[in-house]
């Protein structure tokens, strides 16, 4: 089963309120350990959310849930929020990128099964490392923007087990040696996945009133991404 980790429109959801339902530069507590590596590993990255424009990462903010679920239903995900007491909100985090040169459909034999591929000849680059038994490739986009690809050389469970290969992947690819390639051919892909986002329940934060004792209790948490690879370029779509 394919695992996907979109991080970003998690972090626009948490920031979202701040300042009207919850304070500035917002503090979390936890009730769990996979919230704790979370919060250090990512959520001190929000900052981060400014690199996107307003069309690329979107988020709303509402005490009614049928207004978000409205807004999931027009963008056309599926995820819903259930009735609540309280506040929520939803992030849509949307990149199309376009190869620099689009390739062409090509057939793809795996196990006597048949696939879609795509290969390019031209706007790419492929490393090997010492770190790793694959080839890296790095592909380019029109808007200057990169795609890297390999070949999994093990089985990963969590999102976050993702987020961590995929740094030890960008070592790999950065001390590696570039080699001359005519072509490169990946598998077109089309994923529409509910991601599992329950380790985010239960975390919480004071209310902006505080030092009142009322806190904000994560009690629902959904995500949704939706991921398309072609002969174009690249689609990424994920809700929260």
């Amino acid at each position: 089963m394919s695992i996907t980790s979109v991080i970003f429109p998690i972090l626009a959801a948490l920031v979202a309120p701040e300042g009207t339902y919850f304070q500035n530069n917002n503090t979390w507590n936890t009730v769990n350990d996979i919230q704790e590596h979370f919060l250090r590993n990512f959520y001190t990255k929000r900052s981060e959310l400014s690199f996107f424009n307003e069309k690329e990462l979107r988020t709303w903010v509402s005490d009614n849930h049928e207004e978000l679920n409205q807004i999931l239903e027009q963008n056309g995900f599926d995820i819903r929020l259930a009735p609540f007491d309280g506040v929520g909100m939803v992030s849509i985090f949307d990149i199309i990128l376009k190869w620099q040169f689009e390739g062409t459909l090509q057939e793809i034999i795996y196990h006597e099964n048949t696939y879609k591929g795509v290969e390019l000849d031209k706007g790419f680059a492929v490393a090997r490392s010492d770190n790793y038994p694959h080839p890296i490739i790095k592909i380019n986009t029109q808007n200057s923007d990169t795609v890297y690809m390999t070949i999994a050389d093990s089985k990963l469970d969590t999102q976050f087990s993702l987020l961590e290969k995929i740094a030890t992947l960008k070592e790999a690819h950065d001390s590696g040696q570039f080699e001359q390639v005519d072509e490169i051919i990946f598998p077109q892909v089309v994923i529409n996945q509910m991601v599992n986002l329950s380790w985010i329940l239960g975390m919480n934060c004071p209310h902006i009133t505080f030092p009142d004792p009322n806190y904000w209790v994560i009690d629902q948490a959904y995500q949704q991404t939706k991921l398309k690879i072609d002969l174009t370029g690249a689609h990424v779509e994920s809700a929260v």
